[in-house]
């Protein structure tokens, strides 16, 4: 089989969850939590759920939070755990999409401020855990622009653990004028928790959080006008919603629905630890005007919006008109956001693996063996 021929696999690990499947189709195959259990007592957990391993992986561990010892293996988008990642893409390679590791390229994203030796671990995992013929690391600013057809533009990918604005152009991201922002969908969880526990709501365990950031993505929205929201709030009901809890408990919510969305832009919202942190739209504004000036209209008026926490609707009309108050006077600005963009950076790699010219981009196992892990960066 020729090389171009191919199918590549395409992993893309976030803090909360990790979707994998193969170059040139249009949603991931699998999609699971990125956390691993451990059975508390050595051989008897596992074997007591069908697994003898005594090890747990995504939704299985999930399912058995309470009997296990769980490792999230991905921190704020940066591996902290390389032995529970590998546990992750084992199970990935071989119980999710069920491959022969060296029958495949891979391609693996990155955080785009992923550091330069945890970029050669990736690679290394890749060829002597995995036996992949090819590795690929890439990161997710750029792919996440391929998945809209864009080669240039201002990305704003923000997962579960962080939030990450960067520059791409003509696909290349720019990465000193890079910038993150530590708030992320999981902070936004965890407000909205704090908020229902103070209406009377017993949310306390790792399964009530999880139902919590279902409520969030059930009921939250981005407010155009948060002060004038509130005064309306107080006036009417007209906006409140309920989510029915498994047990057929309802929640209500009303001004939550778009108060804790406002924390991207006022992030003090979350508490004293956040005082000082970086809004979202201001954030953005300094990106770009810390880029060259024949191409800062361009990006003002192409703000790609990227991962699970930019799924609130209205943000992108929210983001649009905090950040052209800023921009200067006569400039288009406009933010983007496509449905898929949960998934945006997995399916820019689809694309990418897609591509007649993606052999040129990875490191093959005797490169690896030549030079070492290092080679990956002639290649990023």
């Amino acid at each position: 089989m020729e090389d171009d021929q191919l199918t590549v696999v395409v992993l893309d690990c976030g803090s909360s969850t990790v979707k994998a499947g193969f170059s040139g189709e249009d949603a991931p195959r699998a999609e699971l939590p990125t956390l691993v259990g451990h059975a508390r007592h050595p051989g008897t957990t596992g074997v007591m759920h069908g697994n003898p391993s005594d090890v747990f992986v995504g939704d299985q561990a999930a399912s058995r939070r309470g009997l296990l010892e769980t490792t999230e293996p991905i921190t704020r988008g940066a591996v902290t755990d390389w032995d529970a990642m590998q546990h992750v893409w084992h199970h990935v390679f071989f119980d999710s999409l069920k491959v022969a590791c060296e029958e495949h390229p891979a391609l693996v994203t990155e955080s785009p401020d992923n550091t330069r030796l945890d970029r050669e671990k990736m690679v290394e995992m890749l060829f002597e855990s995995f036996s992949c013929p090819t590795a690929v690391v890439a990161n997710t600013a750029t792919l996440s622009l391929y998945s809209t057809g864009r080669s240039s533009g201002l990305v704003v990918d923000s997962g579960a653990g962080r939030t990450h604005v960067g520059p791409v152009w003509e696909g290349y991201l720019m990465p000193h004028f890079l910038r993150r922002i530590d708030v992320g969908g999981d902070d936004m969880t965890d407000l909205l928790r704090d908020k229902l526990r103070r209406d009377g709501y017993p949310f306390s365990t790792a399964q009530d959080r999880m139902e919590v950031a279902r409520i969030k993505e059930d009921l939250c929205y981005s407010s155009l006008n948060c002060q004038r929201e509130l005064t309306y709030c107080k006036e009417s009901r007209s906006i409140e919603r309920w989510h029915n809890l498994p047990d057929g408990q309802q929640v209500f919510m009303n001004e939550h629905r778009f108060t804790v969305p406002e924390a991207l832009f006022a992030p003090e919202l979350l508490g004293a630890s956040f005082k000082g942190t970086p809004a979202l739209h201001t954030t953005i504004h300094e990106a770009i005007q810390m880029c060259d000036p024949s191409i800062q209209a361009e990006l003002y008026g192409a703000i790609v919006l990227a991962g699970g926490n930019t799924l609130f609707p209205s943000l992108d009309e929210r983001v649009q008109r905090e950040v052209a108050a800023l921009a200067p006077s006569g400039t288009t600005t406009r933010a983007v956001a496509f449905p898929d963009r949960k998934y945006a950076a997995w399916l820019g790699g689809s694309v990418l693996g897609s591509l007649r010219t993606f052999p040129s981009m990875w490191v093959t196992k005797n490169e690896y063996d030549d030079y070492g892990a290092s080679i990956v960066h002639r290649k990023t």
